[in-house]
């Protein structure tokens, strides 16, 4: 019999603790595609970025290593808001910590127990692309009614 979506988040939480994060000196360990929907699910609410190469991040605890999942160079910190992605439309993500083989078995976790898809926030490259491009060639005008419009969605 197939799992719901919250046992899955639950059996998740068994092994990942959001609350008990340590700070550690870390670096990449991987990269992963996940829906931002999902890991607000799984993780809770990120916390914001305190640099301009990312925009938000998870710390967390798993299986008693820490780790830390965060967007690189792809959102509205680093490509500005015409360049860059809202971070409700980021799906690939980088793992960090000190521990690659921790990292890559937390992934394999999240991918064999994914509580997703979230089809209603999926967009391929190519869509994304041709999207940007439409809103670069906007006016000022155009470009903040567009911005309002996702704003509410």
């Amino acid at each position: 019999m197939s799992k719901t979506k919250e046992q899955k988040i639950e059996l998740i939480r068994e092994r990942v603790k959001t609350k008990e994060y340590k700070e550690i000196r870390a670096h990449g360990l991987g990269k992963f595609n996940i829906q931002y929907q999902e890991l607000v699910d799984i993780l809770g609410e990120p916390k914001d970025s305190y640099d301009d190469k990312t925009d938000l991040q998870w710390e967390f605890i798993f299986d008693g290593v820490s780790l830390y999942i965060y967007n690189w160079k792809n959102g509205v910190n680093y490509c500005g808001r015409l360049g860059g992605r809202p971070v409700e439309f980021i799906t690939d993500w980088n793992i960090g910590g000190n521990n690659r083989e921790k990292a890559e078995e937390f992934i394999e976790f999240i991918k064999n127990n994914r509580t997703g898809p979230y089809p209603e926030k999926e967009i391929n490259e190519a869509e994304y692309k041709d999207i940007s491009e439409i809103i670069r060639e906007l006016d000022v005008v155009s470009f903040r009614k567009l911005q309002n419009i996702i704003d509410i969605i």
